[in-house]
C-alpha cells in the first residue's frame, strides 16, 4: 500500500479495525499549556475526535526543552494510539547533540502530518542606525560580534536563525539569550540591544505602534504578515528559515493506521475552520501528508543540521 494513496484490499480491512471505537488516542505536547503548539494540538485533536469518533487527549509533558514528551513517545507502543506534537528545529538539536543522550533518531519517529510553519524575521527599533537589512549586514562584517542581537533563548528557533544568517552572510553577531520572546523584545525596545530575531508575529504588534522596524524575513517571498518588508534572498542573503510543526507516531506504526490519520488530518486541515483558527492567531498552516512530510523533514535536517552542529561545537 500506499501512504497518501489508494489503500489495497488487504490494508483496507487492517484500517477499518483502526481505530478501534471508545479507544483513545492520545497526543502528546512537550510544551506547557497556553503556547501555540498546545493551541494548535486541541484544535486538532478536537477535529480528530469529530473525524475518527474517538476520544483524543491532549496531555501535556513539558520539560527539558522538549526531549521529556518526545521521550515518551518513542518509548509508546507503535500502534498509532500515542502520537505527538515535533517541532524542527528544536527535535534537530536532540539527536544531533551527543550530550542531550536523547536516545533517539530522526528514524525513531514516523511522520504522520505537517501542519504548519512559523516564518522567521529580523527586527531593530525605529530609531536604528541601522535603515535596511544591508546595513545591518555590511555592519556585522565591518565589526565581527559588535552587533548585539536578542533572541528568546539559546538553542531556540530565533537563535539558530541568527546562526543560519551569520553562516549565509559571513558575519559573525553576539547573541543575547532572553527566556522567551517578550524579553526579547522589551530589550529591543528599550535600547538594550541592537535587533532580535523571531517568528513574524512577534513583531507585529510592536511594529503596529511604530516602535521597531523589520528589516527582513527568512521566506522566499513576502511574508503576508509583514507586508512591504524584503525578504534576506532578495538583499543578496539566502537565508530561508520557518519553524514546522507536525503530528508523528513512534516508528513501526502500522501503515494503516498512519493512513487512517493522514485522511483525518488531511480533512481537518483544509476545513475553514481550523485554517481560520490559526491564522487568526498568527500562525501559517501549512499541511503535508506523510510522504511529503517525511522528505521535508529530512530536507530540513539536511539544511539546518549543520547550523545546529556548528552551534554545538561552539
Amino acid at each position: 500500500m500506499s501512504i497518501g494513496g489508494a489503500l489495497l484490499p488487504a490494508a483496507v480491512a487492517r484500517a477499518q479495525s483502526f481505530p478501534e471505537p471508545g479507544r483513545a488516542i492520545t497526543l502528546i505536547v512537550p510544551y506547557t499549556p497556553g503556547g501555540g503548539v498546545d493551541f494548535v494540538a486541541r484544535a486538532t485533536a478536537a477535529g480528530l475526535e469529530r473525524a475518527l469518533s474517538v476520544p483524543v487527549a491532549v496531555v501535556n509533558r513539558p520539560g527539558g526543552g522538549a526531549q521529556i514528551g518526545l521521550t515518551g513517545l518513542v518509548r509508546a507502543r507503535p500502534d498509532g494510539y500515542t502520537l505527538a506534537m515535533v517541532v524542527k528545529p528544536t527535535v534537530l538539536s536532540h539527536y544531533f547533540d551527543p550530550s542531550r543522550q536523547s536516545g533517539y533518531t530522526r528514524e525513531s519517529f514516523q511522520p504522520i502530518a505537517h501542519l504548519y510553519s512559523v516564518r522567521y524575521a529580523i527586527a531593530v527599533r525605529a530609531d536604528s542606525r541601522f535603515h535596511d537589512f544591508r546595513a545591518l549586514i555590511d555592519a556585522a562584517r565591518a565589526s565581527p560580534e559588535g552587533i548585539n542581537v536578542a533572541d528568546a533563548g539559546i538553542m531556540t528557533a530565533p537563535h539558530v536563525m541568527l546562526r543560519q544568517l551569520e553562516r549565509a552572510a559571513d558575519v559573525r553577531f553576539t547573541a543575547v539569550h532572553f527566556n522567551g520572546g517578550a524579553p526579547a523584545m522589551n530589550a529591543l525596545v528599550g535600547g538594550h540591544v541592537d535587533a532580535m530575531t523571531g517568528g513574524g508575529s512577534d513583531f507585529v504588534p510592536a511594529l503596529r505602534t511604530g516602535q521597531i522596524r523589520v528589516l527582513a524575513t527568512t521566506t522566499a517571498e513576502e511574508d503576508p504578515l509583514l507586508p512591504g518588508v524584503p525578504t534576506m534572498r532578495s538583499a543578496g542573503v539566502d537565508v530561508i528559515f520557518a519553524t514546522a510543526t507536525g503530528i508523528a507516531a513512534p516508528a513501526g506504526t502500522p501503515p494503516a493506521a498512519i493512513a487512517v490519520l493522514e485522511t483525518a488530518l488531511a480533512r481537518i486541515a483544509t476545513s475553514d475552520a481550523w485554517r481560520s483558527a490559526l491564522i487568526g492567531s498568527g500562525i501559517t498552516p501549512d499541511f503535508m501528508g506523510a510522504r511529503d512530510y517525511a522528505a521535508f523533514w529530512q530536507r530540513y535536517d539536511e539544511t539546518v543540521g549543520p547550523v545546529i552542529r556548528d552551534m554545538i561545537g561552539r
